[in-house]
């Protein structure tokens, strides 16, 4: 820090010693050279004021579609002068030459040809066709789900869906609801009449249909038909839980452990599979 202030003192000295020597500035003189000429380039068409410059009519004539000069071509002489004269006809196709001329082929005909002539192969025949004994399968199937239904960007939440309730428990929300039926006399499709069991569809409690009729109703290339079928809801019956026999009383046939745990299954696939 010291000899930092002392080389700045030393500057202040000098600076203040007066010197006899006297500062010319000789300022660069500018170039006369523009693009490699000094000659004076004219910008418009007349050096004259600001404003006949501003008002001077461009050179350029005829830019317009409406400023063509078609005297020539509307003039009463135009079509005879510009009519075809020549018998033979106009352009490229006034020759006079033959137009079409007969080509030779040096291919023989079909018919030309022996057939006897050709040498008779035998061919010894296989006892199966293609050496193969073993049974064809003509249509396989696959019930795996093809490349199209997979949704790989659309990210949805897979969780088990609950129905929750202020100060009580939560319980399961079923993939199928299951529905008790004591008497199956009025389990009848309202389509072909067989009687329900298992998974069916219902609206309102009115209206059923089993599985083979609402798959056969959604073929149908319908609105109405296909609006209508929006409202149907799966239901199942309870036989495969409980055996009621006409009354209300009911038969265990799966304990509510097993049931529960079914019904956890259900909902897991549900939100991977549309049932």
């Amino acid at each position: 820090m010291v000899e930092a202030r002392r080389k700045k003192w030393k500057l202040y000295k000098l600076a203040a010693v007066k010197v006899d020597f006297q500062y010319v500035a000789q300022p660069k003189k500018k170039e006369l050279i523009a693009f490699g000429s000094k000659l004076e380039r004219r910008v418009l068409s007349s050096d004259t004021t600001r404003f006949s410059r501003q008002h001077t009519p461009e050179l350029l004539h005829n830019i317009t579609p409406n400023m063509y000069n078609l005297k020539k071509i509307n003039s009463a002489f135009y079509p005879i002068i510009s009519k075809v004269t020549s018998r033979k006809g106009v352009g490229g196709v006034a020759q006079t030459a033959i137009r079409f001329t007969s080509q030779i082929s040096t291919t023989p005909a079909p018919t030309t040809y022996d057939v006897t002539r050709f040498p008779l192969t035998s061919h010894n025949m296989n006892r199966y066709p293609f050496n193969s004994s073993k049974p064809r399968v003509m249509v396989v199937c696959d019930n795996n789900p093809g490349p199209g239904t997979y949704h790989v960007n659309s990210k949805r939440d897979r969780r088990i869906e609950f129905e929750h309730s202020f100060g009580g428990r939560k319980t399961l929300r079923p993939a199928v609801p299951i529905k008790c039926v004591p008497s199956k006399s009025n389990m009848m499709c309202g389509e072909c009449g067989m009687t329900l069991k298992g998974d069916y569809w219902e609206h309102r409690d009115r209206t059923l249909l089993c599985q083979s009729c609402m798959v056969s109703l959604r073929t149908i290339q319908d609105k109405n038909t296909k609006r209508k079928l929006l409202n149907f809801k799966k239901v199942r019956e309870c036989s495969f839980i409980h055996h009621h026999e006409n009354t209300t009383a009911a038969i265990i046939l799966m304990d509510s452990k097993s049931l529960r745990r079914l019904q956890n299954k259900e909902a897991y696939f549900q939100e991977y599979f549309q049932c």
